[in-house]
Order: C-alpha cells, then structure tokens, then sequence
C-alpha cells in the first residue's frame, strides 16, 4: 500500500481501512495513538500478545493488518517483534517469483504454519505490494509520512521520527 493510499483510507469515511493495532504500552496509545486504532495490550507480555491472537485469530487472511508501538526505533522494539512473530505463526503470504527459496524457508525454520503463495494481484489488493518486509512510517496524526521496501535506512528513518517526536 503506498503511503498516500493508506492516508487516503484513513482520512475516508467510505474507503476500505486496515485493521490498525496499537502493541505498545497503554501510556503511547492514551498519549498519541491513531485515530481508529485499538490497543490491544503490550506485546512484550503474555497478556498482550493473547489478546493480540484473539483479535485476529478469526479474521480472513486477506485482512490488512497495520501494527505499530510507538516506543522506540521498530528494530528494537520488544512489542513489535514479539507481536510480528505471532502474526507471522498464524499463517504466511509469501511474495516471493518462486516457490523453491519458501520451501527451503519453510524446512530451514521448521515452519508449522501454511504459507501460501501470493501474486501481483493480490500485491495489488493491498496497495502496490511488490515485496516484504514493507514497514510504513505514520505520525501523531495518522498520517504515512514514509514508506520503506525492504528494510529502512536506519539514520533516514530517526531523521524523519525525530521531528515528528519533537512536534508539539
């Protein structure tokens, strides 16, 4: 999804919106969370990560899911890879050209969970995707202020948070 879409989907009141989750600590989600978002807990505890699977547990598996925290730079952060790994185990779209490196994936990390295979067309279903990892930037506000194909550029990424960090 680029991220003038996913601001567009936001901002609309007929547009289709993701399903955006707030992992982080009650504190950043009361202080500046999304608009529409729901918190569903840390997902540094056991708690919040069993609320996190009964959120999402029965959706369909073409539900747009955006997860963010808010406390610290996303590679470091404790709730968003703890809350990334139980989204992940519940079931994977790989977007890979070519199903042979998923096999090898699969065995290599002893995977047991389905993973499908995806295609252009359901990359387009969710707003462009053309490969993962595919991390969105939002502000305060709620608007996507970045988009990042593969993993970000650490220093581009704290350059553009701090600012965003320092608005009053």
């Amino acid at each position: 999804m680029q991220p003038a879409d996913l601001a567009a989907s936001l901002k609309s009141a007929t547009a289709p919106k993701p399903l955006i989750l707030q992992v982080g600590f009650r504190t950043l989600f009361t202080q500046t969370h999304i608009p529409d978002s729901e918190y569903v807990g840390a997902a540094s505890e056991d708690a919040g990560l069993q609320h996190l699977r009964n959120r999402v547990t029965k959706l369909t598996k073409d539900t747009a899911i955006v997860i963010y925290c808010g406390c610290c730079p996303w590679n470091h952060c404790l709730n968003i890879a703890a809350a990334y790994h139980v989204l992940h185990a519940l079931g994977g779209v790989s977007m890979d050209d070519d199903a042979a490196p998923v096999k090898r994936a699969y065995e290599k990390y002893h995977l047991n969970y389905p993973v499908v295979m995806g295609d252009a067309q359901l990359g387009e279903r969710f707003g462009g995707v053309l490969g993962l990892p595919l991390s969105y930037l939002i502000d305060p506000d709620g608007r996507v202020v970045g988009r990042y194909q593969g993993e970000p550029n650490l220093k581009k990424l704290e350059s553009q948070i701090k600012p965003l960090l320092l608005r009053p």
